[in-house]
């Protein structure tokens, strides 16, 4: 007998087998990752003995689940503090079509998974495996506070459960047996000084159970400083704890190097929260990266092992900072008087604004230069750009009532090695010495920081115009000064005497009368044969005879008077000098004296400008 089915019972039988159907479907089967953390140290380790922390991300949906370019498999947020890793790779995997990889993001601490076209089958597991080296004692909960240790941590990948993708996993370090000096050392521009300043901080702290203990004059800290386009200023030693002894913690840095060392008696670093920190602050002279230690130098606290130490693998410490390549402007300020000018007699001042830097200088809407001029007897002409180069558009300058000299543009471009040259009429109305720029003023180039400058300790300029009196009657003067740019060794170098008058009457020097004297530095010293040149306004019967007798010089009229103009005499006098020895030699040494007209022989109106040093 054949069952017969209600129409109802037909539609529920329909309705089961669609639901069926739907569930059993293929469209809605997912993946499902799983993450697991191990350790290899039994969760218990030492200062300064790597062990290696194990993740493994398994797929145990019931559906692959595949990565694209970009998509994370696995994210951890590392411990990031007295903690060094290693490189991580991938120890084992199975099941897994396309590549997998992994890296450690150091400036984060971050580990991060990933492969362009990587596809978990159904059970397929991969495994990253990296080292890490404990720098002091503590607790090293990973993923660290506040972060994450996620499997498929963005959900790029659709999944059946999330709530397992999670992993932790934590170890103990022990205090080491001994003292232990851990080093460490930090920037304050986040590893970039846009303005081209930073601080460098290297904290030193002993994590032993036994005290660090250096005798007088041992090293404590030594770091071979950036020794390219950077400066630095005297150390400071803060935040110390627990520090103890008969001595004190002294730093200095001499030749980019920095050193610490116990001074006048014993430093005790205390054990288990003895600490200190150096602090060495820089200024970059141009962009660029600048690496501490520099190439082929260290930075490293017990540099000579004074101190036996439970671990010597936290020692070691580096710090990487980049500057960006910026224009770079200086500023130069000459005249051309000499230095001295006349009551009512113009002269001028030139500035030069050159960009040393790595890159073009773009004022869009500042100024190139300011100059706060002499503003008591001293009147001025028009400022006017009497020379530039590798310049874009145009500056014009003008002086405020004030006495202020600005030169400034609507949109000007300087390029690397451009310069821009102000020149500036000016009229002594008085006599006396006018510094420019004027008491408390300034003269800086990019004033405004209108175009972006990594070192701005270069862009002031200054200069000084010294004007006499009005002299009646004849005036010498005598300026000395050398052929040497900088420090010399072992090298010669001349001595130059410049004489001139000035005045209303002329400089008459009878025969056999002295014209200068000077008695030069005679210690490791020799000299060769003077010479006289460049003689202008001078005449007489007689001529200007010079000689060196026992380190003296002197100059005479020989053979009948010597007459030097009022308005134009003047002649320079060369003294070939070598050092037998390094020091620094004076001249005129000490007792003596460098003079022109020594003896008095001409009634001088002003007798304040005849004497001479170097």
């Amino acid at each position: 007998m054949r069952a017969r089915i209600s129409a109802s019972g037909k539609a529920i039988a329909l309705l089961l087998f669609v639901l069926f159907s739907l569930t059993a479907s293929p469209a809605f089967a997912q993946a499902d990752f799983i993450a697991t953390k191990t350790n290899d140290t039994g969760g218990v380790g030492n200062v300064g003995v790597p062990f290696n922390w194990s993740i493994t991300v398994t797929n145990i949906g019931s559906s692959a689940g595949s990565f694209a370019l970009g998509d994370s498999w696995l994210r951890d947020s590392l411990p990031n503090a007295n903690m060094n890793y290693g490189t991580a790779t991938i120890s084992a995997q199975s099941g897994i079509t396309g590549s997998v990889a992994c890296s450690i993001i150091a400036s984060s601490s971050t580990l991060s998974c990933g492969g362009p076209g990587a596809t978990f089958a159904p059970n397929a597991f991969a495994t990253v495996t990296f080292s890490a080296t404990p720098l002091a004692a503590g607790t090293f909960d990973n993923p660290r506070a506040g972060g994450t240790c996620l499997a498929n941590s963005a959900n790029s990948v659709p999944e059946s459960n999330t709530s397992n993708n999670a992993c932790s996993d934590s170890v103990t370090i022990m205090p080491a047996s001994g003292p232990d000096l851990l080093v460490t050392k930090s920037n304050n521009v986040s590893g970039t000084a846009n303005s081209g300043t930073w601080t460098w901080s290297i904290g030193i702290s002993n994590g032993g159970n036994m005290d660090a203990t250096f005798t007088s004059g041992q090293t404590i800290l030594t770091d071979n400083l950036a020794n390219t386009d950077v400066t630095y200023a005297a150390p400071t030693v803060t935040g110390q704890s627990n520090i103890s002894g008969t001595g004190s913690i002294s730093c200095t840095i001499v030749s980019f190097n920095l050193n610490c060392t116990a001074s006048g008696g014993s430093v005790i670093i205390g054990s288990g929260s003895g600490s200190f920190t150096v602090n060495v602050a820089a200024q970059a002279t141009r962009g660029g990266t600048f690496n501490n230690p520099r190439a082929g130098g260290i930075c490293a606290a017990d540099p000579n092992d004074n101190i036996s130490e439970a671990s010597e693998s936290n020692n070691a410490c580096s710090d990487t900072v980049t500057a960006p390549l910026t224009a770079d402007f200086i500023a130069a300020k000459t005249n051309d008087t000499g230095g001295v000018g006349a009551v009512g007699v113009p002269f001028n001042w030139f500035i030069t604004i050159t960009n040393v830097g790595d890159t073009a200088g773009s004022f869009n809407i500042g100024s190139i230069i300011r100059d706060v001029l002499p503003d008591v007897n001293m009147s001025y002409g028009t400022p006017t750009i009497s020379a530039q180069s590798g310049v874009t558009g145009s500056f014009s300058c003008s002086i405020s009532g004030a006495s202020i000299l600005g030169c400034g543009t609507a949109n000007a471009t300087v390029a690397v090695n451009g310069f821009v040259t102000v020149q500036i009429p000016a009229t002594p109305l008085s006599s006396g010495t006018f510094d420019n720029p004027r008491a408390g003023g300034n003269c800086e180039a990019n004033p405004s920081g209108d175009a972006s400058e990594v070192n701005r300790t270069n862009n002031s300029c200054s200069d000084s115009v010294t004007v006499p009196p009005n002299i009646t009657g004849p005036d010498l003067l005598i300026v000395k000064s050398n052929s040497l740019t900088g420090p010399t060794t072992n090298r010669p170098w001349n001595w130059l005497l410049q004489v001139s008058t000035g005045g209303t009457m002329d400089s008459v020097f009878s025969s056999g009368q002295t014209i200068i004297t000077d008695n030069l530095p005679n210690t490791g010293i020799t000299y060769g044969t003077p010479t006289v040149s460049a003689l202008s306004g001078v005449s007489g019967t007689g001529t200007i005879d010079c000689s060196i007798a026992s380190s003296d010089l002197t100059c005479i009229a020989s053979g009948g008077n010597v007459v030097l103009d009022f308005n134009t005499g003047s002649f320079l006098v060369t003294v070939p000098a070598m050092p037998g020895v390094a020091g620094t030699f004076v001249n005129p040494r000490a007792g003596g004296v460098c003079a022109v007209d020594p003896n008095d022989s001409i009634s001088e109106g002003d007798e304040t400008n005849n004497s001479c040093t170097d």
